[in-house]
């Protein structure tokens, strides 16, 4: 336990003195020689040189350093337009990165074909040691056993393993979970949700959901549905048969709202004008607030319903922070508050996410470091 407090200090505070390390962490000198020799010895940490002199002079400590260099792991973020790939040594810092164009007519083989191969080519090109691949996914994801059970409106999938064949490809673990809380692993660790312990993101694309985090650690529920926001029914259900949809994403998912936005247009001169120079949020909600009727009727539906999603997942978690990520929710966040601020007595905290159509590959990395730090963990209490 001596050796991975220390290389979590060495990790975070690097590079530094063995006084140093001893000052911080409290453990003797001794102690803290053996538990680094330790580290170096296992290749987790390395020496980098001499510190600059003391003032009273002497002789200069040697400084060690986490060795990032030491392995890379991959974090990807499948999306319905891109797939967003990045390689990244053991502190985090993103050494390459590539995009695939994505489209749900390739099929899911196909796409972990291109995958593969673009990981190989980094590997390649970067010659460093790969550890661990992290991915982060659309629709409702089984992370045991690495399968995508149904991605709904973005792909249509269903039962598809990722992990099993992706590590026969590569020889390496692969990891997988659902987009949205791959983004909340984002926010949680470096993002708007920072130091919170209780958290949700809501996110609207074509698709829509949430990702709940309850004491840090993200919350899938007992059919790996927690957060699947998109069957919501704000009304009685119009058919007998579960819509493979639901009823909230048939309504403010991000493709049925341009649609919506393009319609009304036909009826507003103001809307068709302002649709010419942005996109169909931006210029619905820039029609309302020009008073345009049409703009101002679809805007208050959309708002509506979007606030209604989000009330009530602060009222069944009850988190420190509810982040919303999305266009839709970026032009809507005022209204939002309002809405929440006359309906729920103790005014939840609710801002926008911080990294918008990062944040699935900035946490996909996070998940993939998390696991080998573990593996560090696991070596150390071994050796």
């Amino acid at each position: 336990m001596n050796g991975i407090q220390l290389l979590n200090l060495i990790r975070q505070s690097g590079p530094i003195s063995r006084a140093g390390l001893a000052k911080l962490s409290k453990l003797s000198k001794p102690t803290v020689s053996e538990q680094i020799n330790r580290l170096l010895a296992l290749d987790v940490v390395v020496e980098i040189g001499p510190a600059n002199a003391a003032i009273t002079g002497g002789k200069r400590p040697t400084l060690v350093a986490f060795h990032a260099n030491a392995g890379r792991v991959v974090g990807i973020g499948i999306g319905s337009e891109r797939t967003q790939i990045a390689m990244a040594d053991l502190q985090g810092e993103i050494k390459s990165r590539t995009d695939i164009v994505t489209s749900p007519k390739q099929g899911a083989r196909r796409l972990l074909s291109r995958i593969e191969r673009s990981i190989s080519a980094m590997v390649a090109r970067d010659g460093g040691d790969l550890q661990t691949i992290a991915i982060g996914v659309p629709g409702r994801v089984d992370c045991t056993a690495g399968t995508i059970l149904e991605s709904g409106s973005v792909f249509g999938w269903n039962n598809v393993e990722v992990r099993t064949p992706l590590e026969k490809r590569l020889g390496r673990p692969v990891l997988i979970d659902n987009d949205v809380n791959v983004a909340l692993v984002a926010e949680l660790r470096h993002g708007a949700a920072r130091g919170a312990n209780n958290a949700v993101l809501v996110r609207v694309d074509t698709g829509i959901g949430s990702a709940v985090a309850i004491h840090g650690r993200i919350h899938h529920g007992a059919h790996w549905a927690a957060g699947e926001i998109g069957h919501l029914a704000l009304d009685r259900p119009v058919s007998k048969r579960v819509s493979p949809r639901g009823q909230l994403e048939s309504i403010v998912g991000a493709d049925q709202i341009r649609k919506r936005v393009r319609k009304a247009a036909r009826e507003s001169a103001v809307l068709s004008r302002l649709l010419r120079e942005q996109p169909e949020a931006a210029a619905l909600f820039a029609a309302a607030r020009q008073k345009d009727e049409v703009a101002v009727r679809v805007a208050a539906d959309v708002v509506h319903h979007l606030s209604v999603a989000v009330a009530h997942q602060a009222l069944a978690y009850d988190p420190d922070i509810v982040l919303l990520s999305g266009e839709s929710f970026l032009h809507a966040l005022p209204d939002i508050r309002k809405f929440l601020s006359r309906t729920i007595p103790w005014s939840p905290k609710v801002e926008q996410a911080a990294f918008g159509g990062e944040a699935v590959l900035i946490g996909s990395v996070d998940m993939a470091l998390t696991s080998v730090y573990e593996q560090m963990s696991r070596r150390l209490r071994a050796s």
